[in-house]
């Protein structure tokens, strides 16, 4: 049985957020509901090219050109409304004056109340892809003015465009790779890899967000992420990829170590006792593992989120070991934020969702209550989640009727919400199946809120 408590304060929501967004390497701003700008990270100063101080405070429309300014007004009508935007091919409009086009994805930030205050939007500049598809000349012109490093390259291999960026990351200039096979910058016990990636752009596979390495002109082996796509000619027939790499070299490094330090701090802080909230009766047993590494993909919290409501929140990412707990870490973290910040479970639970997709492939289970004992109810939303007990004043112990949905990361499968009564003095109780995957095995019930 699993339910901590976190300390009562919460000085850190801001920073919280802060530390979610500003490691993403897609822009990412929050703006109110009439469109002023609230916060932007560094990869949005990075496409934008407005500085912090340049942009916050600002109107949206500060980036978005004139013939859409009433397209976003329509937007953030919708999200205000509560909707969940994914996914939107539009353009916006840098400091310079270049025209993108962006896909960009919304949602409601909600008020402790539950009403919509604000908006979060992630953005990424695909005006490349959308030149590539397209099949137009002007696919070079805008390549020279990516961050990201771009070639292209025949089916067989052979380089024929050669940006700037790829110049600075490879430290070849262009006239010494066109014409050059790509295995220029492929490591030798990569080359079949690269051999089978031209094999299902051949075939018309669009393959995104593929990490690998590559190697620079003076012998450095990179990680990189690659993104390629066909290219067709005016016939529809594939003659070509497109390819755009950035180095996440050291973001690889920082997670390493991260998750070096992680495997004692989590295996520490899980452990503990849990602290009170104010009104809350709660307790918790953690056992972590005996074997190998020590700690594990499992996680609870319990959440003030003020007015005398209590978030309670369990999960479980399969597996042990470092990768597990670094996952695991995300979450967590991920998950208090959303909820300080007054996601309710449904949309928590669908941000989670896509926030799993970018992370390593793992099977993740997740269920979230926000208890509100002034109301008599418990709102509650799984994803593939082991149910809910709850334990009447009288001892009798029921399941909540919550439906289980899909586990987090499987992408179009919408999770439901609902909301149950919730008498004085019910105990509500969650666990992992560290729990019940040994039919022998006996625990004494915990009592969480």
């Amino acid at each position: 049985m699993t339910s901590v408590a976190p300390p009562r304060s919460n000085p850190g929501r801001p920073e919280l957020f802060r530390q979610l967004v500003e490691c993403s390497q897609d822009p990412i701003l929050t703006k109110t509901a009439d469109g002023r700008i609230t916060f932007r990270n560094a990869a949005a100063e990075q496409l934008y090219g407005y500085r912090a101080d340049q942009a916050v405070g600002r109107r949206i429309g500060l980036i978005i050109p004139a013939h859409l300014q009433a397209e976003e007004s329509d937007l953030l009508k919708r999200v205000a409304a509560g909707e969940l935007v994914e996914h939107y091919e539009t353009q916006r409009l840098a400091r310079s004056g270049r025209l993108m086009d962006v896909e960009v994805s919304l949602w409601p930030i909600r008020r402790p109340d539950g009403t919509v205050g604000a908006a979060c939007s992630v953005m990424r500049d695909i005006t490349v892809r959308k030149l590539a598809e397209a099949r137009t000349d002007e696919l070079a012109v805008v390549g020279e003015s990516s961050q990201d490093a771009i070639l292209i390259k025949t089916l067989t291999g052979q380089i024929t465009f050669w940006n700037t960026a790829a110049e600075r990351l490879f430290g070849y200039r262009a006239g010494q790779a066109v014409g050059r096979h790509v295995e220029l910058v492929i490591p030798s016990g990569l080359k079949a890899e690269e051999a089978g990636l031209l094999r299902r752009i051949a075939a018309g596979e669009r393959i995104e967000h593929y990490e690998t390495r590559r190697l620079t002109r003076d012998g450095r082996l990179l990680d990189i992420d690659v993104t390629l796509w066909p290219i067709r000619d005016r016939s529809g027939t594939i003659t070509g990829a497109c390819s755009t790499m950035r180095d996440v070299t050291c973001r690889k490094r920082a997670q390493q170590e991260l998750a070096e330090l992680r495997h004692l701090s989590l295996a520490l802080r899980l452990t503990g006792e849990a602290e009170r909230i104010p009104g809350t009766d709660a307790a918790a047993r953690y056992l972590p593992c005996t074997q190998g590494r020590g700690v594990g993909g499992d996680w609870y919290d319990l959440i003030d989120l003020g007015a005398g409501r209590t978030g309670i929140i369990i999960g479980d990412v399969m597996g042990r070991g470092l990768e597990a707990a670094v996952v695991m870490g995300q979450l967590r973290s991920a998950a208090r934020a959303l909820a300080l910040h007054g996601a309710k479970p449904r949309e928590l639970m669908a941000t989670l969702d896509t926030f799993t997709r970018g992370l390593p492939e793992q099977f993740v289970t997740c269920l979230y209550a926000e208890a509100d004992p002034g109301k008599g109810e418990v709102t509650v939303c799984s994803a593939g989640h082991l149910p809910a007990l709850q334990v009447a004043p009288d001892g009798a112990v029921e399941p909540l009727e919550v439906p289980t949905g899909a586990p987090l990361g499987v992408g179009g499968v919408a999770h439901q919400q609902v909301c149950l009564p919730l008498r004085a003095g019910t105990t509500l109780a969650l666990y992992t199946d560290g729990l019940v995957e040994t039919r022998t095995a006996t625990s004494t019930p915990a009592s969480p809120p």
